[in-house]
């Protein structure tokens, strides 16, 4: 399937013609799931397997998205940990000085 459902305006400093399936995986999966409508979303699903979009959200979700996606995803996921993922994310939200 071709990338041609990615929107520009979700890779600003990226050319999307260029982007690879395999090699900007995690970087489409973030944009897409923090940034994209039903019609995105669907397309990726089609693209890369549910358990290696869950993976992204579980392992990278506390730094890529924001909190709102993060826990939009985990409750969509059904992640059983996630309170603490997201204790976590509010607890990272500002440098400790």
């Amino acid at each position: 399937m071709k990338l041609c459902f990615l929107k520009k305006s979700f890779f600003p400093e990226y050319d999307v013609k260029t982007l690879h399936l395999k090699k900007d995986k995690f970087v489409i999966i973030n944009r897409v799931l923090e940034y994209g409508g039903i019609n995105e979303i669907r397309n990726l699903f089609k693209i890369y397997k549910s358990s290696e979009i869950k993976k992204f959200v579980i392992n990278y979700g506390i730094k890529k998205l924001s909190l709102k996606s993060l826990n939009f995803w985990l409750h969509f996921f059904d992640v059983k940990n996630k309170n603490k993922l997201i204790k976590t994310k509010i607890k990272n939200k500002y440098w400790n000085l």
